[in-house]
């Protein structure tokens, strides 16, 4: 089964747009990001975030018509990113930073992304095991 086959079966299997769920991710994370305050020290949360939750979305994107190792190392990466995600608004959580309904709105969605993506990357390494 190719790599596009393999990702299209999985989207049916679970009545999801993945690519499309990604891109939504993306512009909320914007959107709660213009929710913190104005100030220096808070740069870092608007860098780093806006970087890795965009990131798993453009990787993912890149897997798409890749061999099936390449598709599983730019899923792993994509999962990775969404792991950093996480971390950053555990922080933001706990300062009580921004939007916090938002942010729990956020936080539960990069949760289900990031448990898609380890379920992906499961099958397919599975798949490369038995090739």
């Amino acid at each position: 089964m190719s790599d596009i086959k393999l990702a299209k079966e999985l989207e049916q299997k679970y009545k999801i747009d993945l690519r499309e769920r990604f891109i939504v991710f993306s512009t909320n994370v914007f959107r709660y990001i213009a929710t913190l305050p104005h100030r220096i020290e808070y740069e870092v949360f608007r860098i780093q975030i806006s970087k890795s939750a965009t990131s798993m979305g453009a990787n993912y994107e890149e897997a798409q018509n890749s061999s099936l190792k390449e598709f599983a190392q730019r899923v792993k990466i994509a999962l990775r990113e969404g792991r950093e995600t996480e971390y950053w608004f555990k922080v933001l959580h706990r300062m009580n930073i921004g939007d916090q309904d938002q942010l729990a709105n956020l936080s539960k969605e990069i949760n289900e992304l990031c448990l898609i993506l380890g379920k992906i990357l499961f099958k397919v390494n599975k798949k490369i095991s038995s090739s």
